[in-house]
Parts: structure tokens; sequence; C-alpha cells
């Protein structure tokens, strides 16, 4: 089975592990809660701006190792783009990362660069959600301490931190290297299919980067920023629910939503599996599993109120580059 059909797959087995938690719900309860809040998802998807932009600077941190360098705006424009693809489509995570590469090296990122710096940007926003995840524990321990699930947890985050380890010492290596730049030539792009991305010269820029530690250290603290931004997201949505909680319960909530989230990265959009995983593990925060459960169908909600007009954004984009593409051929 083909990596494209599998996600597909997931997909629809997520969708379908989603349709079921939702209506297993009282919506009698339920519905009036989520109603009530009005404008709040309006209000949430326009504070999701601030995790967004901390990430683009945490990318733009990077991209200052290019001889060109797109300006701030652009690089928002791309970095929206792509969190649409991830967020919405069965892509693993990935797609839209990989084409906000294709679209740096449009602007004059050299591809081998613009391939390396995605690369490490997925790196360093791994690196920085160990310590925040962490965070999140601690609070949860010091507000109301349950040792088995958190030291299951803690467990899991020691694992992902080896497991992080072992992904920077395989880049080093060149094997993700290789893997990298043999799937940049399959998705296509000029530089991509000439062969100007190789494993070697793609290899060398990451490890490159990795010897500006004052770019990586910059980057890594803006990554850092937006993981914790994002418990201001779960705050409003808890806000506009009418839920009693403060920012102490809604860093704990963002941390676990985050933890099953890139757990399950292999499903799109943790579908499903965020939505029920929360609601098992949301006394650790201090809420209770249905308001956690509202909170995740927010957090959706923003996710399809930027990310639909972001897809067709990126549709348009893709069409316009084919479109330039054989104007250029026909020349």
């Amino acid at each position: 089975m083909n990596s494209r059909r599998a996600a597909i797959l997931l997909w629809f087995g997520g969708g379908a592990l989603f349709a079921w938690i939702v209506l297993a719900q009282d919506w009698g309860r339920l519905g009036p809660a989520l109603a009530g809040t009005g404008w709040g998802l309006v209000a949430i998807a326009a504070f999701h701006l601030l995790p967004l932009l901390a990430d683009t600077r945490a990318w733009d941190c990077l991209l200052r190792a290019a001889p060109v360098r797109p300006a701030f705006a652009r690089l928002c424009w791309m970095r929206w783009l792509g969190e649409s693809v991830n967020s919405l489509l069965p892509a693993a995570q990935v797609g839209g990362d990989l084409l906000r590469g294709r679209l740096s090296q449009r602007a004059g990122v050299p591809g081998v660069l613009a391939a390396a710096v995605i690369l490490v940007d997925l790196t360093l926003s791994v690196a920085t959600l160990v310590p925040f995840i962490l965070t999140g524990v601690l609070l949860a321990w010091l507000g109301a301490p349950q040792a088995a699930t958190l030291t299951s947890l803690a467990g899991g985050l020691l694992l992902g931190a080896a497991g992080l380890g072992g992904f920077v010492l395989l880049q080093h290596s060149g094997l993700v290297g290789r893997l990298l730049a043999r799937l940049a030539q399959l998705l296509g792009g000029n530089a991509f299919e000439r062969g100007a991305v190789t494993a070697a010269s793609l290899n060398d820029a990451i490890t490159g980067l990795y010897r500006r530690p004052a770019l990586a250290w910059r980057s890594a603290g803006w990554a850092l920023l937006a993981w914790f931004l994002g418990a201001g997201e779960v705050w409003l949505a808890l806000h506009f629910l009418g839920v009693d909680a403060g920012w102490r319960e809604a860093l704990v909530l963002e941390a676990l939503f985050q933890a099953i989230r890139n757990a399950a990265f292999l499903v799109p959009g943790a579908l499903g599996v965020q939505d029920g995983g929360i609601m098992l593990v949301a006394a650790l925060a201090g809420v209770g599993p249905e308001s956690a459960l509202l909170v995740s169908l927010l957090k959706r909600g923003r996710e399809l109120l930027l990310g639909l007009p972001g897809l067709l954004a990126a549709w348009l984009t893709l069409a316009a580059e084919r479109g330039a593409g054989h104007l250029t051929a026909d020349r």
C-alpha cells in the first residue's frame, strides 16, 4: 500500500472515529454551550494569527542564511498556505511544509537551502515542543497530582526526546538528506527536477545551518513562543464556553492537545484521536471531558475558518505557477 492511499484511509478512519465521538454526546446539553460562544470562533481565529506569526519568524530566522530572503509578509502568506494544507488535507502533516519550501524556492531561495531550512525548522519545532509539554506536565502535577497518568506521559516525552535526538543524528548522517531529496524530486519544482538538490548538497546545507547556532537559537526561541501562545487560544475557547479556568488550566490543556496531536501525526489532523484522547486526559487540566471536547471542536472550527480559504489560495497559487510554467515552455 502506498503512502498516499494509507493517508487517505487514515483520514477516513479518523473521520469515522470523530463522527462516533461527536454523535455519542448529549447535544441537548452541549449544543447551547457551543452555540453560546457566538462570535467567539472569530476571536479565536484572529488570536491564532499570533502563533502563526511567531512560527513564521522562526522560519525567517533560518532563512537569514539565504542570499535572497522573501519579505516577512510573503513568508506569512506561505506559512498560512502550508498550515492550511497540514490541517485539512491527508498529507501526514508535512505536505504543507513541502509546499512552503517550494514556494520559498520560487521566491528566490536556492532549492537546496529552501529544503534544508524546512527540515531544520521542523526539527526545532519538535524540539521546542518537548519543554512546552513538560511545562504542562509540571503544572498538571502541581495542580492535581496523579502519579500513574503523569508518569506514563513523562515516559512518552522521554521517548519522544530520544526519538528527536536520533532524528538530528540521522540528519548529520546524510540518510534523511537522501530521503528528502528523493521526495522533493517526486514532488517537483524546477531545481528538484534538474537534480540540483542532491543528498550530499542537502546534508551539507543542513549541517551548515546547525553550525550557525545564533540563527538556530533564535528560531527555537520563536518556535517555543508559538507553542505558549497556543495556550491563549485555548483560554479564549474556555472563556467563551463559560468554563471557569485560568491560564494554568489552559496551558496544561494545550500541552495535552499537542502531545496527543503529535503522537497521532500519521492521522491527518489527528482527526478523532485528538478529540477522543483529550476527553480521556482532560482531568489533568482540571477540565471536564465534555468541556475539553467542545474546546477541540472550536479548534477544528478555527482550522476550517482559516484553512478553507488557505486551501483555495494554495490551489490558485499552484495553478498560476503551472500556468506560468506552460507559458515559459511554449516560448
